[in-house]
């Protein structure tokens, strides 16, 4: 508060009485007591006269005891600062009530405390600290605590801190807005269990206690948490220590939302679940092979009882001991069916007694824990090959399509009852109008350059029914060379099409 002007001069107040000697030992005493003051502390009358004043004080001013006494304390100030002291002195007298300050003076920060001492004489004692340090020091935490605290803030989780009692003692923003669901929340107000889940709370106080008890940090714990005052619970992952600060000790710790995790977690359990009963109880045959060494993962009971091995035995078998291809041929296949070129392959597979039986195979690759996986679905079509095989009918047609033979089975195919109801005909009168030009495109194509063709085409049966034909036309040459015939294979398709449009309606749903 007080600081010297060089400029003024420092006179004796005019009509200032001396000291009786009553006095005399009581200034005294005040000298010695003020001497035990480290900072610069005096003593002003009701007309600003400096009646005592310590050591501290006459460094301060560079002045001594003796230069000072008896002279107006505010002569001692710039003059800038006189008003605004006198009006401190006035609200102290007024209030009756110590008073306490702070200015900044020539770079320094003082503390000024006014005290009204009442003996009779209204007299004033003021002590004058020099805070600058401690202010520089409490600016300094100051800073350092608003960075802890954004530094806390912006972790994206919870940071908490409990008493030995689960009371919340600190938190940061995410605690107060994302779980309680207020920002401006108190949270000392808040017990720290009330907020788990009931299933949760014992597991929470056991840890709780034994880190209190022990200072054994747990493993990061999963735990409920109350979200927004309910009645939803959100997945923490969640992590506790031990801290004794001025040897109180406290909880702090962090939480990570998981629920996300914690429900994609559980969505894929619950997709494996039906998977796995999909797969064990479907009626059809199913594989999963490993696509790098053709290792048999795993398979249905159908498969074991289509194979003849049991479930576990085929899962320590690799697909190379059941198709009937060379290893080279089985890859490339494969290799065919996971690059989306085809998704049925029919083989040849072998099973446990030796049988060869004809299946069609249709293949999806799926990625499973880093491995490539191919997921089949195998059909026997053994019997329905052997039906075909005995249900193809046979035409031979000359080099303009005129049917010259016909086989008992061509007649069912085309609902005649005689071969003369086909020989010599136009094999075109017996396509459907639909496909006519096909058929002209394919025997033009044969004229050109003879080969093996096979084709799909709508066939008429009888007068009022199709059929659908799958038609292999092999060329027939004479002894010298040239072509002199066609000879047409013809099979009836049109179930195998019909099961090949359900089989693609079943994948559909797997």
């Amino acid at each position: 508060m007080f600081l010297p002007n060089t400029s003024s001069q420092h006179q004796p107040k005019k009509g200032y009485t001396p000291l009786r000697s009553s006095e005399e030992v009581w200034e005294k005493s005040i000298h010695s007591l003020f001497d035990f003051f480290p900072d610069p502390v005096f003593l002003l009358d009701h007309d600003y006269a400096i009646l005592a004043a310590n050591q501290a004080f006459c460094e301060m001013v560079g002045k001594t005891l003796e230069e000072l006494l008896n002279t107006n304390g505010f002569d001692l100030l710039p003059p800038r600062l006189v008003k605004t002291r006198k009006q401190k002195i006035e609200e102290v007298i007024e209030s009756g009530k110590p008073l306490f300050f702070e200015d900044e003076q020539y770079g320094e920060i003082l503390r000024s405390s006014i005290y009204p001492i009442y003996e009779g004489r209204g007299r004033f004692l003021v002590m004058v600290q020099n805070v600058t340090e401690s202010k520089r020091i409490e600016q300094k935490l100051k800073t350092q605590e608003a960075f802890n605290q954004a530094i806390i803030n912006s972790i994206p989780g919870v940071f908490y801190i409990v008493d030995e009692n689960g009371q919340f003692v600190s938190g940061n923003d995410y605690l107060r807005e994302t779980v309680i669901g207020d920002l401006e929340s108190d949270l000392s107000s808040i017990q720290g269990f009330e907020l788990l889940h009931p299933d949760d709370r014992e597991k929470g106080r056991a840890v709780f206690e034994r880190l209190l008890e022990k200072n054994i940090p747990p493993e990061p714990f999963e735990e409920r948490v109350l979200y927004h005052g309910g009645p939803q619970y959100r997945w923490y992952l969640t992590t506790a220590n031990k801290a004794v600060i001025d040897g109180v000790p406290y909880i702090i710790g962090m939480g990570i939302d998981i629920t996300d995790k914690k429900e994609a977690e559980r969505d894929l359990i619950e997709s494996e679940e039906r998977f796995r009963k999909l797969f064990e109880s479907h009626a059809a045959a199913k594989m999963v092979i490993d696509f790098e060494t053709g290792s048999i993962i795993d398979a249905n009971q159908a498969a074991a009882e289509f194979y003849g091995w049991k479930v576990e035995e085929l899962k320590k078998m690799n697909i190379n001991q059941i198709i009937i291809l060379s290893p080279e041929e089985i890859e490339q296949t494969i290799n065919t069916a996971i690059n989306g070129k085809q998704d049925q392959i029919a083989f040849r597979h072998r099973t446990a007694s030796n049988s060869i039986r004809d299946v069609e195979v249709y293949s999806n690759k799926i990625e499973y824990k880093g491995k490539l996986l191919i997921y089949s679905i195998i059909i026997d079509v053994t019997e329905r090959k052997r039906l075909e095989a005995l249900t193809d009918g046979i035409i031979t047609t000359d080099l303009q399509g005129i049917i010259t033979s016909a086989s008992p089975m061509a007649l069912l195919l085309f609902g005649v009852k005689t071969k003369s109801e086909l020989i010599a005909k136009p094999f075109s009168a017996l396509v459907h109008t639909r496909d006519a030009r096909q058929w002209q495109n394919i025997l033009q194509d044969e004229m050109d350059k003879p080969t093996i063709r096979t084709t799909e085409l709508l066939c008429k049966k009888g007068k009022d029914s199709t059929f659908l034909a799958e038609i292999t036309a092999l060329p027939i040459h004479d002894l010298t060379g040239p072509l002199q015939s066609h000879q047409l294979i013809i099979r009836d398709i049109t179930q195998k099409k019909l099961n090949e449009s359900r089989q693609q309606h079943t994948r559909s749903l797997i």
